[in-house]
């Protein structure tokens, strides 16, 4: 009896182990299926600037973002932007990533490479708004296109160098490169057989373990009108300073850009020469704290007076999927006083998409 006893319970002991020995069920392959991730962002805001909204609150922008590699040599993104009355596709794109030459091509519609900045979406800025010199020469969503992109790296000494050449349709909403129509609505200049050109010249280098620079020079031109009787040309200059020591990297540290404009449109009377910069200060104080702030100067299209203004924030991220920030912005204006707004802002992000570095 009790060899059959242990007889049994060694049969159930190895039909347990053969139970636990095979493998688990798996989770289908994603291998066909893109990456998705949303970010969004929320602001309140108050002041008397007269370019704030009339609501008090806003759902700024819902972006939906599709990103995956199509094989070894091709990849795709996908933004949809979800505004308030509004879906655009922000950028839809694929990136031959060996090009002739063993450059890359990028072939959609995308940001331009104009300036560092002018890459970001929206929602992912530091700002509540957006710098005053993008919006009055690229409008408020910045300088968007859809065309061909070919970058290159090029063999400089002791650092790198990426040149680019983009060639797109005229950027639409952008006022440096269109004219305002009868009905007083911003056109793009040249029509669906019309294109613009941009080329940039970018380089970085570190000075030493935790300083790095870089910097770059843009130049861009574009019809204002449907013949190309008119056009107007941009020259662009970047520069950035980073310092981060590499064992404070996540609780210590400041970045430092400055992006700078000078703008050349040709109008029927005259032409119309005008510059604009912003300068971005931001330094890093703890794993979760960002302080900051801006300094804009434009001259605006229209000749009307410079703008002048200035903005400061404080950013608590409780990880990189979201932060919270207060803004508040001042800007010299005419009497009673000046123009004053603040903001809070909320940037939330769900999928492999952060909203900050963390």
């Amino acid at each position: 009896m009790l060899l059959q006893t242990l007889f049994i319970l060694f049969i159930l002991f190895l039909g347990i182990e053969s139970a636990f020995a095979q493998p688990a069920p798996q989770q289908a392959s994603s291998i066909f299926n893109p990456n998705i991730s949303v970010v969004g962002n929320g602001l309140a805001f108050m002041g008397n600037d007269a370019t704030l909204p009339n609501r008090r609150f806003s759902l700024n922008e819902v972006e939906l973002g599709f990103n995956a590699p199509i094989d070894p040599f091709v990849r795709g993104d996908f933004y949809v932007a979800f505004g308030e009355g509004r879906v655009e596709v922000e950028e839809g794109y694929f990136t031959w990533l060996v090009a002739p030459g063993g450059g890359m091509l990028k072939a959609g519609r995308f940001r331009s490479g104009v300036s560092p900045f002018n890459k970001i979406h929206p929602p992912e800025t530091a700002f509540a708004d957006r710098p005053r010199v993008t919006q009055l020469y690229f409008g408020d969503e910045g300088l968007v296109g859809n065309g061909i992109s070919l970058s290159y790296l090029l063999p400089f000494p002791f650092t790198y160098a990426e040149w680019i050449l983009e060639i797109t349709d005229v950027w639409e909403g952008a006022s440096l490169f269109g004219e305002t129509d009868s009905n007083g609505n911003l056109v793009a200049g040249g029509g669906r057989e019309k294109t613009a050109y941009l080329t940039r010249l970018a380089s970085f280098a570190d000075l030493t373990d935790a300083l790095s620079i870089s910097g770059g020079m843009t130049y861009a031109m574009g019809p204002t009108n449907a013949d190309w009787s008119r056009g107007a040309q941009l020259t662009g200059v970047d520069v950035r300073l980073k310092y981060a020591e590499p064992s404070r990297t996540q609780y210590f540290g400041w970045d430092w850009k400055t992006e700078l404009f000078l703008a050349n449109k040709q109008q029927t009377a005259a032409n119309i020469q005008a510059r604009g910069l912003f300068s971005h200060l931001e330094l890093r104080l703890g794993r979760s704290w960002w302080f900051g702030g801006r300094v804009d100067h434009v001259e605006p299209l229209d000749g009307s007076a410079v703008y002048q203004a200035g903005l400061a924030y404080m950013t608590f991220a409780t990880s990189e999927f979201q932060a919270i920030s207060l803004q508040g912005r001042l800007a010299p204006g005419p009497a009673p006083g000046p123009d004053t707004a603040i903001f809070l802002k909320w940037t939330v992000s769900m999928g492999p998409h952060p909203v900050h570095t963390f």
